[in-house]
């Protein structure tokens, strides 16, 4: 097998799911977000804007990316530079059978390389720090390490350097050692189940097993599973405004209004002094609706909020 980054960190974080994406190769369920950045990310490579023109976020992540590439001019060596490694090390064809590990460096500068970034995290500098190795090992020696998150429009650099090239070159040879040598490839549950496109397959896994810790790991499974369901018609009944009908009801957004006292003690005081209130009374949260119902002059005491939540309609399940 040959790895890149990104299959390793899969690995380092839950072997299971290593197992089910590369080794069983089950598809990925869901891949949205893996298509957004690959659209992104081609489009940049090409200089080809018809490609992101029906996504208004991809659009202005390529005018991003296309501003810097042409700000950066002839510094640029190349754009999705393809590099690999065999297993002592040495440079490879990227499509060698001998090669052990491959990435793809986004751009490749005279003293920097330069990785695109479509998501909300903040990547970790390691997957700099293997593209830092696999550019020496092919005679491309650079200083900045460069990431661009083309969605909030900022930069974050880290500089080169033994200690970042040697954290990588650790990283990739124990993470491979572990991988060849893993025979059970047993799972991680932990808060990246909650989006693992495995979690289906992960749980189907334990339902016939008897054994009570393994009942315990398929309910946390199960939760992350609903976690997932709950985000993916939350993101439905958004993008179309529209509610769902079942059987059971109706499931949609519901708006829930809550008020809060600006000035509590001054609130108390207010109704004292008008006699509303004993002036060692207490006005609790729970009464504020019914307070600004019966006494509207008081609305300028109160801020009012809406919080939109997701479920049914006509029932609830908890």
């Amino acid at each position: 097998m040959t790895y890149s980054f990104s299959r390793l960190s899969t690995y380092k974080a839950c072997p299971r799911r290593f197992k089910f994406q590369y080794i069983d190769k089950i598809p990925d369920p869901s891949g949205d977000a893996a298509r957004f950045g690959s659209l992104v990310h081609e489009a940049l490579e090409n200089d080809d804007v018809s490609m992101v023109m029906e996504d208004e976020l991809a659009y202005l992540m390529f005018q991003r990316g296309r501003g810097i590439l042409q700000s950066l001019g002839k510094e640029v060596i190349g754009k999705e530079k393809k590099l690999a490694i065999d297993n002592k090390g040495n440079p490879c064809d990227f499509f060698d059978e001998r090669a052990i590990f491959r990435g793809v460096i986004d751009v490749l500068g005279n003293d920097f390389i330069l990785d695109w970034k479509t998501g909300f995290k903040l990547p970790s500098p390691l997957q700099l720090g293997t593209y830092q190795l696999l550019a020496e090992a092919h005679g491309f020696y650079v200083s900045e390490l460069k990431y661009a998150m083309l969605r909030f429009d900022k930069f974050e650099t880290v500089y080169a350097s033994p200690e970042i090239y040697n954290e990588a070159l650790k990283f990739i040879s124990e993470t491979i050692t572990n991988i060849e040598k893993d025979v059970d490839y047993n799972r991680n549950i932990d808060s990246h189940c909650d989006y693992c496109p495995y979690v289906a397959y992960c749980r189907d896994g334990l339902k016939d097993s008897i054994r009570m810790e393994d009942k315990a790991m398929e309910l946390q499974l199960l939760q992350a599973q609903t976690k997932q369901v709950k985000e993916l018609l939350k993101r439905y009944i958004e993008e179309t405004g529209s509610d769902i009908q079942t059987d059971s009801g109706i499931y949609g957004r519901k708006e829930k209004v809550s008020l809060t006292c600006k000035n509590k003690k001054g609130l108390v005081k207010t109704l004292a002094d008008e006699g509303i209130l004993d002036k060692y009374s207490e006005v609790k949260s729970s009464d504020y609706d019914r307070l600004l119902s019966e006494h509207p002059e008081y609305e300028d005491m109160f801020e009012k909020s809406i919080r939109n939540s997701y479920g049914f309609k006509e029932f609830s399940i908890s």
